[in-house]
Parts: C-alpha cells; sequence; structure tokens
C-alpha cells in the first residue's frame, strides 16, 4: 500500500496559468493567470502564496491587473533584498495587438510582507 501524502488547499480567485517558486526564499510560490480580456468577471492577477506550513496556503500577496488584456501566461523571478521582480507573459489588448503595439513582457517589484512568527511550544 502506498503511504499517504499530505495536502492543502487554497481558493484562488482566477485559474492559474504560471507558478513558480521563489528561487531563494523557500516557502513562497507565486501564481498568475487569470480571465483574460473581456468582462468574464474573472479577474487577471499575480498572487504569492506562503506555503512555509504545509497544513495551509495562504495568500500573502496579491497583484491586480487591468480586465481590458490577456492573463498572465508565463512567470519568471529574480529575488531582491526585500521581496522579488517577477517577470509575467501579459499580451497587450487585441485593439493594441491590431494596432501593431504588444506590451507582452511585464516586470512587478514584489515587496514581502513581514512573516508571522509560528507558535512554539515556549511561545
Amino acid at each position: 500500500m502506498a503511504p499517504r501524502s499530505s495536502y492543502a488547499k487554497a481558493t484562488l480567485p482566477f485559474p492559474i496559468f504560471a507558478a513558480e517558486f521563489d528561487p531563494y526564499n523557500r516557502g513562497y510560490l507565486v501564481v498568475g493567470g487569470g480571465g483574460g480580456e473581456g468582462r468574464s468577471g474573472v479577474p487577471n492577477q499575480i498572487a504569492v502564496l506562503d506555503v512555509s506550513n504545509r497544513a495551509n496556503i495562504a495568500t500573502a500577496i496579491e497583484v491586480d491587473l487591468s480586465r481590458d488584456e490577456d492573463s498572465v501566461q508565463s512567470l519568471a523571478s529574480l529575488a531582491t533584498k526585500d521581496g522579488l521582480i517577477t517577470f509575467a507573459g501579459v499580451n497587450s489588448s487585441q485593439a493594441e495587438q491590431n494596432a501593431g503595439k504588444n506590451e507582452h513582457l511585464r516586470s512587478f517589484e514584489i515587496k514581502y510582507p513581514p512573516r508571522k512568527k509560528q507558535k512554539t511550544e515556549d511561545a
């Protein structure tokens, strides 16, 4: 019989199309996605999830993106002293693409919030 594995769940307001662990700060997962251009009601976002606790996945940061453009399709991150610079593949609106302008690579500076202290038996 296979050993049991533990898991945690999180519900986000958007479908995830790209995910990447922070390369230098264990415990953070950067995800991006959304509903794309249009009025689907699904936001386009980048979220940083705190996955340091195996029993709980918490949203640490949310970056709201325009609903008039495409959703996040790819991610890459560079660590900084206080967080990340995250590069995201996000196409411009269809109207801008038709006009020959597509700013399809974006960068976002993400600063981490202070981590909450984990409870210990001594505290």
